[in-house]
């Protein structure tokens, strides 16, 4: 039984260390955001074409879920500060659909990079999300993925499955057995996002009176909120740094 165990083991081990390989690999940054699965609005390839424009320049950035996405109206606060300011300020709004914390600070990172960014705009939330970003995987490179391990990411293996896997047709590409995509985008100087959708009336008491039921006594120190506050608090830290 034991040399059955160790004749596994010798198999395994090359293939574990061609994965770790892989996994901490660093793909170019217009592969990752053209790859993204489940992108929301093409939202990754329009921020891509706008981090990587470095004469558009952004002084206030905006960062959140869809509620960001959809209600902050860049281009017009812009507008109006400018009409009433010498110093012509930029605003961008990064709002991206779904939760998590982690992908708003990669996000103040990758902007704050060649961007000397004058204020960040975190959106306030009734309640914080407790796991990573479906979309962080794809976006963060094999370190900082490993980084949410203290901060119990309940995600962590989806995650490392997934960036090994984008990896994979990364080292694909590269190898020209793919062919790689291109960022075929117009810049957009702005990123809100303009719907007409709204609520029906019916939906929005039903949701009204499931938030009266709730309980409202959260306590945030609570254990499942260590993942929001640990990427709050790497923000803070990004901030005071610039």
């Amino acid at each position: 039984m034991k040399e059955f165990v160790k004749k596994i083991a010798l198999f395994s081990l090359p293939i574990l260390i061609g994965l770790l390989a892989v996994f901490f690999i660093k793909a170019d940054r217009e592969f990752c955001y053209n790859y993204i699965k489940g992108d929301c609005d093409t939202r990754g390839k329009l921020f891509y074409k706008r981090l990587e424009t470095k004469s558009a320049g952004v002084d206030y950035l905006f960062v959140g879920s869809s509620k960001t996405m959809n209600g902050i109206n860049d281009g017009l606060i812009e507008d109006s500060l400018n009409k009433r300011s010498q110093n012509k300020l930029r605003l961008y709004n990064a709002g991206y659909c779904r939760f998590g914390r982690n992908l708003d600070f990669l996000f103040c990172k990758e902007f704050s990079k060649n961007n000397a960014l004058k204020k960040i705009f975190v959106e306030v939330r009734a309640d914080e999300s407790t796991t990573s970003h479906p979309m962080f995987p794809f976006l963060a490179n094999g370190r900082e993925i490993l980084q949410g391990v203290t901060a119990l990411n309940g995600k962590l293996p989806s995650e490392l499955y997934n960036h090994t896997l984008m990896n994979l047709n990364y080292l694909r590409c590269e190898l020209k057995l793919e062919k790689k995509e291109k960022n075929k985008y117009k810049l957009e100087l702005h990123g809100y996002n303009n719907i007409d959708r709204v609520m029906e009336k019916e939906l929005l008491e039903e949701f009204y009176k499931e938030e009266l039921n709730k309980n409202k006594s959260v306590d945030k120190d609570a254990l499942e909120y260590r993942y929001s506050h640990y990427y709050l608090n790497r923000i803070k830290t990004l901030c005071e740094k610039k």
